[in-house]
């Protein structure tokens, strides 16, 4: 991960060598994915003016596997292998960057984030988030989306994130247009009048008698006239236009996923579900599965349900420590987690503290910016030893659920950030 952070343009630095593959690359051009693939070919490692750094496209061998020439570094790069020869040097943050440091990125990969381009977010606890002084010549003022640096929420003298992403500010995407339902106007019927033809007036006569020695009287003539009808009008009434709206269908809530989770707890520990893995945090005094209590012993123990229905039984898992157990390390990766929780779309989810001498809270939701990435925060750092901790989660995909515990994180692109300077001393 380049530790120059990314914006448009740059200033070139002529101290490093320019191929004219290096030259050619526009990044700001459309989607790269052809010329990463040619690049990949011809020439997997090479120097971009326009960035200001050396673009990685294939790291058979190691990310800075190169056959000549090297690499170098302005302080603030990270790399997850030891073939950089980037150091350990230590950012703003006072966060070990350098070689074989994990850059955290976000599990939603190249996506789109805001901006021209597509870009990869960071997680909330990456080390490369405010590694960067703010007045570096690698802390500009916008990001390659043309977010700010740095991000709002540090406000005055904070420092950047190192990469083309600035954590915690938020753009947004450039919606598709949907098209505009045509209304259909129904034709008025034309009023139509039907009249009665006028009946003719016919006379009727009574013919005379013949007379007789007794002379009957000469009936009058009488005329019977039909009453001419009256010409009615039928008029057809005008329909009334009817707009109708189709209704926004509503998404329909997925399964319930629950994850219970003991430990045995002495200090404080951050544990981080994403997909089908579990990872811990330590932050400080003794890290978990180090340390023993309770029928569990060292070890983290995991159930799982999937709608009510047990698919993981007490799985136990006890984490190791490959690069130590200082403050912000790392542990083991459990990675069988199952169901497991999906990375993208929709999750909700609540906590339900079970067992906690101390506290138990979410300091991070899942969110798409994050990759649906939860991290629960076990804080036993008041006096006394070791004690038992137990953790229930719901999920809820493609839903919300009610939240049953205090959150650490009550705004959009809140970043939680650990703070250790207050941890009163233990009593043993």
């Amino acid at each position: 991960m380049s530790g120059k952070a990314g914006s448009h343009p740059l200033t070139t630095e002529s101290k490093c060598p320019v191929t004219h593959i290096g030259s050619g690359f526009d990044p700001f051009d459309g989607d790269p994915y052809d010329f990463y693939t040619m690049a990949r070919r011809e020439e997997p490692i090479f120097y971009n003016p326009q960035l200001g750094y050396w673009v990685v496209t294939r790291n058979a061998g190691g990310n800075c596997a190169i056959t000549s020439g090297g690499t170098s570094s302005t302080g603030y790069d990270i790399s997850d292998d030891n073939t950089c020869s980037f150091g350990s040097p230590v950012g703003a943050n006072s966060k070990t960057l350098g070689d074989k440091v994990n850059p955290l990125l976000s599990a939603s990969g190249l996506q789109n984030n805001g901006g021209p381009t597509k870009t990869i977010g960071l997680q909330s606890i990456s080390p490369a988030i405010d590694a960067i002084p703010t007045g570096s010549a690698n802390c500009p003022g916008a990001d390659q989306r043309g977010a700010p640096r740095p991000d709002s929420e540090d406000g005055v003298g904070g420092a950047c994130d190192i990469g083309a992403f600035e954590y915690g500010t938020f753009l947004v995407p450039t919606p598709t247009p949907t098209a505009t339902p045509t209304q259909t106007r129904t034709s008025t019927p034309t009023l139509t009048v039907t009249k009665t033809p006028t009946p003719t007036i016919t006379q009727i006569k009574t013919p005379t008698p013949t007379l007789t020695q007794t002379k009957t009287p000469t009936p009058t003539l009488t005329q019977t006239k039909t009453p001419t009808p009256t010409l009615t009008q039928t008029k057809t009434p005008t329909p009334t236009l009817t707009q109708t709206k189709t209704p926004t269908p509503t998404a329909t809530p997925g399964p319930t996923v629950t994850i219970d989770v003991k430990a045995c707890i002495d200090g404080r520990d951050l544990l981080i579900i994403q997909g089908s893995t579990l990872q811990w945090q330590h932050l400080d005094h003794t890290a978990v599965g180090l340390v023993t209590c309770g029928s569990s012993g060292n070890a983290t123990v995991v159930t799982t349900t999937l709608d009510g229905v047990t698919v993981l039984n007490n799985s136990s898992w006890t984490p190791n420590w490959p690069d130590g157990t200082s403050s912000g390390a790392f542990s083991s990766v459990f990675s069988g987690l199952s169901p497991a929780l999906p990375s993208s779309g929709s999750l909700g989810v609540a906590l339900t503290p079970v067992a906690a001498r101390g506290s138990l809270t979410i300091s991070q939701l899942p969110s798409p910016a994050n990759g649906e990435t939860t991290i629960v925060d076990f804080n036993d750092d008041g006096p006394g030893a070791a004690a038992g901790y137990e953790a229930l989660l719901t999920f809820q995909v493609n839903g919300s659920a009610p939240t049953t515990a205090r959150l650490k994180q009550t705004q959009p692109g809140h970043r939680y950030l650990p703070q250790h300077a207050f941890r009163p001393q233990r009593q043993q």
